[in-house]
């Protein structure tokens, strides 16, 4: 290096932090040259971290990984957190199928129509399905039971309703007032979150299902083993159809049992309605199972039958003062979805009934006095 004719040798070593700074060790000449300008930023920090200071970082990065490895992993906290998503369900299905237009109104922040009111009713009758879940996973928290199938499975649907209904969220552009982001958004992504959690938490070896037993699953439907499970083989198939059919609305598209066009809101709330009956087809299959294992007096399949058959009355019922009203078309697709539905009630109906009866026939009776 050479500075107004004369020059000087300079060695680099090492500072902590990564940074070089230059010092000078021999000269060449008579004057020394000028020492090199080092910014702060690269100097060597002379004052060293003080215990207490690296003690509280310590302890507060130890208290972050322990809320984070112990995030719902309680058994106590998983039933708290699923007895409060069941009530909102609850009371958001009561909302939904008594006050569809208020509530409608509420989350959309505009006025609705007759059939917009309908398909309300419909994404209530659902979510009540999804109460019922959110019951059964409450209990199986406080037994210890969530790592079987059963459940994983019932926590699989619960995500993939979550993550339903937050895609079709985003999709709505038109439609994302305030109060329906904030509601919506918050209560899916909470459910979402704490389903997922929790089947992982359940889950050995990778946290996705295994595309394995997907597979082995969807073949073992059409495969029932006795007159029940063939029952909720067709009530799987059928809850699979029609969330394929809600969830394929589209602005624009005539629809299927009511007269005129499709609009963003028939459209939101036939895709929010395809989310629920997602749920509901794991639910078939879930019972389907347990038909299969004989296992449909045990608690978990009566609270899912007692889910499934009121979702199905619900729906039945307000598509049958539909029909009559003449809010439906009236024709063979609505005739065959209302009868489809009716039967599934009586079904499901039956098999809870049946349910508890074995159930009470099972326990020891009273000791004698």
């Amino acid at each position: 290096m050479l500075t107004s004719g004369r020059s000087c040798s300079y060695a680099t070593r090492s500072v902590q932090g990564a940074a070089l700074v230059s010092k000078p060790i021999s000269y060449i000449g008579r004057r020394p040259c000028k020492k090199a300008f080092v910014p702060l930023s690269f100097r060597e920090n002379v004052k060293p971290v003080s215990k207490d200071v690296e003690q509280h970082v310590q302890k507060a990065t130890h208290k972050v990984s322990r809320t984070m490895t112990g995030f719902l992993s309680s058994s106590s906290t998983q039933s708290s957190v699923y007895w409060l998503l069941g009530h909102v369900a609850l009371a958001t299905a009561a909302a939904a199928v008594c006050i569809p237009g208020p509530f409608a109104g509420l989350m959309f922040g505009a006025a609705t129509d007759s059939v917009v009111d309908s398909i309300v009713r419909s994404t209530g009758a659902t979510l009540l399905t999804t109460a019922a879940v959110k019951y059964t996973l409450k209990e199986a928290a406080v037994r210890g039971q969530l790592y079987m199938d059963t459940f994983q499975r019932l926590n699989i649907g619960l995500a993939v309703q979550s993550l339903g209904c937050l895609v079709v969220l985003a999709q709505a552009v038109s439609l994302r007032s305030p109060p329906l982001v904030a509601f919506l958004g918050t209560v899916a992504s909470l459910g979402l979150l704490v389903s997922s959690r929790v089947y992982s938490l359940n889950k050995e070896g990778f946290p996705f299902p295994s595309p394995t037993k997907t597979l082995s699953g969807a073949i073992s439907v059409l495969m029932p083993r006795n007159g029940p499970a063939f029952m909720y083989s067709l009530l799987t198939v059928m809850f699979a159809g029609m969330a394929m059919m809600a969830l394929g609305a589209k602005p624009g598209q005539p629809m299927v049992i009511y007269g005129g066009l499709s609009g963003p809101m028939t459209v939101f709330m036939h895709r929010a309605t395809g989310a629920g009956m997602l749920l509901m087809t794991l639910v078939a299959y879930s019972l389907k199972d347990g038909a299969d294992r004989e296992k449909l007096g045990a608690t978990t399949f009566r609270w899912l039958n007692l889910g499934v058959a009121c979702s199905m009355l619900t729906m039945a019922a307000h598509m049958t003062f539909d029909w009559q009203s003449g809010l439906l078309v009236r024709g063979t697709k609505a005739a065959t979805m209302m009868t489809t539905q009716w039967i599934a009630f009586m079904w499901t109906s039956y098999m809870y009934i049946a349910g508890e009866s074995k159930a009470k026939a099972q326990q020891p009776p009273p000791a004698a006095a």
